[in-house]
């Protein structure tokens, strides 16, 4: 398993201010426990009415950039996921299923 330690500090700093306020190792186990429950496919907007703690759209949006931006492809740079940014499809890989 890959530590958040070992990424870069400017990272880290930066999900301090999350949009959903949760820590992101929550909130990536939360997007790995959501695929789990969709038989490992979402899109980024089902991602986003999943995770989100709060109904204002500009909170929603924010979510779906960090998600996009940040989260995401950190899933996929530990070989969890597969996302396909040009259709917005989160794929949870098979060697991943049931260990969320």
């Amino acid at each position: 398993m890959i530590q958040d330690d070992h990424l870069p500090s400017i990272v880290l700093r930066s999900e301090s201010s999350s949009p959903d306020r949760s820590d992101p190792i929550t909130r990536r186990n939360r997007v790995l426990e959501h695929l789990e429950s969709r038989s490992g496919v979402a899109t980024l907007d089902e991602l986003v009415a999943a995770l989100s703690t709060a109904d204002g759209s500009d909170e929603r949006y924010r979510l779906r950039i960090h998600l996009h931006h940040v989260d995401l492809p950190w899933l996929e740079d530990a070989d969890k996921i597969v996302y396909e940014h040009a259709g917005g499809a989160v794929i949870l890989l098979e060697n991943q299923r049931g260990r969320s």
